[in-house]
């Protein structure tokens, strides 16, 4: 992972996070305290409320909605791209941390079938100040030769984004972003 310039994560099949790299854990705000690599997966990263990543991306009611249509729109892809899967073991177990943290009504909604802003918005502290600005940002998922084990890369979309990803050390060439 430290490797990768980008902000970055190794995501499985079953959605288990096999590892992040430093400019994710600091933009996230992933504690230092305890080791999350292989401990959690998206359903954890996306809903747990200890994490300050919900919070940081739904500080109002646009983010907010965003955040929940990017919960909606993800769940749904997942749904149908793993529909033979769905009485296996690891789903179960997948659909009972969505249970543990009473997210069943993103769940069992259906995805809106018009074309959603891929865009998502969190709270990013600005080393220097310590102020909390809103950044734009988007997630592409790449391969390195293999679906089992790829990797998710995010990209600034906005120039405060590009500001808090440069101070990170990541790339915010334009030609990256989306």
């Amino acid at each position: 992972m430290r490797g990768i310039l980008f902000l970055a994560m190794i995501v499985t099949h079953t959605q288990e996070i096999k590892g992040i790299n430093e400019p994710f854990r600091h933009l996230f705000d992933i504690p230092l305290d305890r080791s999350y690599d292989g401990l959690m997966n998206r359903v954890d990263l996306h809903f747990n409320s200890d994490l300050p990543i919900r919070s940081r991306s739904t500080f109002d009611k646009a983010s907010f909605e965003k955040w929940k249509a990017h919960a909606i729109n993800g769940i749904y892809a997942f749904k149908l791209e793993h529909i033979l899967s769905r009485y296996d073991a690891w789903y179960q177990e997948l659909l009972l941390k969505f249970q543990k943290y009473n997210a069943g009504e993103y769940l069992n909604a259906r995805d809106a079938g018009e074309e959603i802003d891929h865009t998502q918005t969190i709270l990013a502290k600005i080393e220097s100040s310590g102020e909390l600005v809103p950044i734009g940002y988007r997630q592409v998922s790449i391969s390195a030769g293999s679906r089992i084990y790829p990797i998710t890369v995010f990209l600034p979309v906005d120039a405060a984004a590009r500001k808090v990803f440069e101070s990170l050390g990541c790339p915010t060439d334009r030609e990256f972003v989306y």
